[in-house]
């Protein structure tokens, strides 16, 4: 059974906090944070959003998604996700990825060009902190000396780990190292197919099943046609942002190498990784992703109209509980 999770976009946690109860008592099954620093309305701390909603919430699966891992020590990461494992009763997954902005890395000092070791190094060592009794270990960014874990976590062998990505080599990573693969929003259906039935190939080989969560943007309202009106510019704005900041993989978007502005940036260039429209619409939408795709859990951006994030979310949430979820169960 496919579950279905969201991303807050509030800016206040009083509102954090009562979209994910909202979303509990309508039916989700998670709340995932994001993280980027020194940007407006975009969480720099997700592993404290997610031990304060734990608190306030009672089923809601809580997690990262993702964090930049580079930016971290390995054992505080140990140390924090066991922390909310408990707190919440066994409830955290822990998403990661390398990251990909310049500004995030310069805000710690940490080279960009390390993030690939960095991310691989910081992985394997939580797995194993959670695991055993007492790691040791010696590699090219970290080493560690006969450490022991307190607390432990809940979640029996550890709680999720989901390695996100983009690439060939990042879905390599995630079959070698995750529990699950989760992409961002802003991959295409088309490429979607190759790189998830190359993650399955992955897995099989290793004697994993394996699991592919998917980020989308999702723009529900009554109508398609509302959607479009009240819905694309906010979304077109944040889509914008992705392509000056390098976000789109040229290699699944080729158009990425056309443009010469983010005027050329139009919803028909980027219709095809949405989940826009009235709650039948994106119900068909979704019933496309598993099957093409083979989807096993969805995380959903709602986009709001700019200035309305909470009032959008609300509205969204309830949209998608009352017309989107009885028939995708």
């Amino acid at each position: 059974m496919a579950t279905f999770g969201f991303v807050p976009v509030a800016p206040e946690f009083d509102q954090i906090k009562r979209e994910a109860q909202l979303a509990e008592r309508l039916g989700f099954d998670g709340c995932y944070f994001t993280e980027h620093h020194q940007q407006p309305a975009i969480p720099a701390s997700p592993l404290t959003l997610a031990a304060a909603t734990a608190a306030v919430t009672d089923r809601l699966q809580i997690g990262t998604a993702i964090i930049v891992l580079p930016l971290y020590h390995p054992l505080h990461v140990a140390e924090d996700a066991a922390t909310i494992d408990r707190l919440s009763g066994g409830r955290f997954v822990l998403g990661v990825g390398l990251g990909y902005q310049a500004v995030d890395f310069d805000a710690f000092d940490v080279p960009v060009r390390q993030r690939v070791s960095l991310m691989e190094e910081s992985a394997e060592i939580i797995r194993r902190l959670w695991t055993e009794d007492r790691v040791s270990f010696a590699g090219k960014r970290f080493r560690l000396a006969n450490i022991h874990l307190e607390p432990r976590p809940v979640q029996n062998p550890h709680p999720p780990i989901w390695i996100a990505g983009g690439s060939d080599e990042s879905i390599k990573r995630a079959a070698r190292l995750g529990d699950a693969w989760i992409t961002d929003p802003i991959i295409p259906l088309g490429g979607m197919k190759g790189l998830a039935a190359l993650y399955r190939d992955l897995c099989q080989r290793r004697g994993r099943t394996g699991r592919i969560v998917v980020m989308r943007e999702t723009l529900i309202a009554e109508t398609h046609e509302e959607a479009e009106r009240e819905l694309v510019p906010s979304l077109l704005a944040t889509y914008r942002y992705y392509w000056k900041t390098g976000a789109f993989n040229p290699a699944l978007d080729p158009w990425v190498k056309e443009i010469q502005s983010t005027s050329e940036l139009t919803l028909d260039r980027v219709k095809d990784r949405l989940l826009i429209g009235s709650p039948a619409d994106i119900a068909a939408q979704i019933q496309r992703w598993r099957e093409e795709v083979g989807v096993d859990d969805f995380i959903l951006i709602f986009q709001p109209r700019r200035g309305r994030a909470h009032e959008d979310t609300d509205r969204a949430l309830r949209l998608f509980a009352e017309g989107v979820l009885p028939g995708c169960r």
